[in-house]
C-alpha cells in the first residue's frame, strides 16, 4: 500500500471530471461510486458495489481504473488480471480495498459466484493442502473494478451487483501520453481529494432526512 496524498485546504471537484471522458449521467454515477467505496469501510454491514468499465480500444480504460485505484486505495499494484480461482482472489483482496482487473472477457460461472460474494463480503473455505482434511477459511470483502471490452457479465445475480458504465472515445487531437496524464493528475490530486472528502460530509450530513424514490 502507498499513502493517500495531502488534500488540500481547499477542494475542486471540477478537476477530476476532466479526467473522465464519460456522458454526464455516468460522471455523476462515477463520483458517487468514488464517495461511497471511499467512505466505507471493509466490515460486515458494508455492500460494495462492482463498477464495469466498458469502452472501444483506445477509450483509457486502464488508466481510467489506474485513476480509480490512486484516489481510492493506492498502491504498488494497480491493475491486475482476473485470477482463475476463488482462493488467488480471496488472497488478492485480504490486501486491498479496492481490487482492479483489467481486460476481462469471460469467467465461469463458479467465478461470478466469487465476485458477488467479494462484493456483498463472505468467507470462502480451501483444503489447506490437498493431502489433509484440514480446512482453511479465506475473508473475502472488497470493491472490484472490471474493466474489457466485450460484454462479460451474464449471471443475473452478479449483474445486480454491477454498476455499468462506458467510456467515450478520446479523440486523436485530445490524446496525452501516459507520462504527462500522470503528472497532471499528480498536481491535481490534492483538491480533488479534498473535494471528495467534503462531498462524502455534505452525504453523511444529508443522509438521515434523504428518501430513495
Amino acid at each position: 500500500c502507498r499513502p493517500m496524498v495531502m488534500p488540500a485546504p481547499v477542494g475542486n471537484l471540477a478537476l477530476l471530471k476532466k479526467y473522465l471522458n464519460l456522458q454526464p449521467g455516468s460522471v455523476m454515477l462515477v463520483i458517487a461510486w468514488i464517495t461511497y467505496t471511499l467512505a466505507h469501510p471493509k466490515v460486515p454491514s458494508s455492500k460494495f458495489v462492482i463498477l464495469i468499465v466498458q469502452g472501444h480500444h483506445g477509450s483509457g480504460k486502464s488508466l481510467f481504473c489506474q485513476m480509480l485505484k490512486t484516489l481510492i486505495d493506492p498502491s504498488v499494484v494497480s491493475i491486475q488480471m482476473l485470477p482463475g480461482n476463488a482462493k488467488d482472489l480471496a488472497i488478492d483482496a485480504q490486501n486491498a480495498h479496492v481490487l482492479c482487473y483489467d481486460n476481462v472477457r469471460e469467467f465461469r460461472p463458479a467465478m461470478s459466484d466469487v465476485l458477488c460474494i467479494a462484493a456483498t463480503g463472505g468467507a470462502l473455505t480451501t483444503r489447506q493442502l490437498y493431502t489433509d482434511a484440514e480446512v482453511q477459511i479465506h475473508t473475502i470483502q472488497v470493491a472490484l473494478v472490471l474493466n474489457g471490452i466485450h460484454p462479460f457479465v451474464g449471471q443475473p445475480d452478479l449483474a445486480q451487483r454491477c454498476l455499468p458504465i462506458e467510456l467515450l472515445p478520446i479523440a486523436e487531437k485530445d490524446r496525452k501520453s501516459d507520462a504527462q496524464l500522470a503528472a497532471e493528475l499528480q498536481a491535481d490530486l490534492p483538491a480533488i481529494q479534498r473535494g471528495l472528502f467534503d462531498l462524502i460530509a455534505d452525504v453523511f450530513t444529508h443522509l438521515p432526512k434523504a428518501e430513495v424514490t
